[in-house]
């Protein structure tokens, strides 16, 4: 619910407070409200503006999640002390761009488990991606949305499938076959979890 409110919020501040135009105002919505680059450059097309717009957009989207994926973790040890599930979510909710999203649940992880052999951990990172993944999805939705029409008396499902962002279905994919995997030859489960563990070395760094 919280990214309906946040995209709602920035647009009518963009447009009413700051004046700026439709053109700048939407891609600016999206990137705060839902994933930051990608969610500016689809909306950035949808409202037609000129290239220029999603990639002066997305620079300050950018340099902002740099600065909530250093400080949101611990303000959320913080102010949600015991509560390390909640403060994943969070972290999914609020820091924008999806690499820097799914980087944040490790240190607020670590705040809460310093163990890094804790299988918490990993816990607080799916919850993490899991979140954003999800608010991802309704970058299609918004950019239907927001796309001037003049018939607006049902949903298009195809403008939304034209813009839905494919590196969800990545996601939904490469744990689809990690899941057929480990159920038709359990003995590889053991090593499926050894190239997870490897793979977040890179999430990590």
């Amino acid at each position: 619910m919280a990214y309906l409110v946040y995209w709602a919020l920035v647009y009518c501040l963009a447009r009413k407070v700051f004046e700026f135009s439709r053109e700048w105002a939407a891609p600016l919505a999206s990137g705060i409200s839902i994933c930051g680059v990608t969610a500016a450059i689809t909306t950035g097309a949808a409202v037609r503006a000129r290239p220029v717009v999603p990639v002066m957009v997305s620079s300050p989207v950018v340099v902002f999640a740099v600065i909530e994926m250093l400080v949101l973790p611990g303000l959320a040890h913080r102010v949600l002390p015991g509560k390390p599930m909640v403060a994943a979510g969070w972290m999914g909710l609020a820091v924008k761009t999806d690499g820097a999203a799914f980087a944040s649940g490790e240190p607020a992880a670590s705040y809460y488990y310093p163990d890094p052999a804790d299988p918490a951990r990993k816990w607080m990172a799916l919850t993490t991606t899991t979140v954003k993944v999800f608010i991802d999805v309704f970058i299609g939705v918004w950019a239907w949305k927001i796309e001037p029409r003049s018939d607006r008396a049902r949903l298009p499902l195809k403008k939304i499938w034209e813009r839905f962002p494919r590196f969800v279905f990545g996601y939904a994919l490469t744990l689809g076959e990690f899941f057929a995997v480990g159920l038709s030859a359990p003995g590889v489960i053991a090593d499926l979890k050894r190239g997870t563990d490897q793979a977040d070395v890179f999430r990590r760094l």
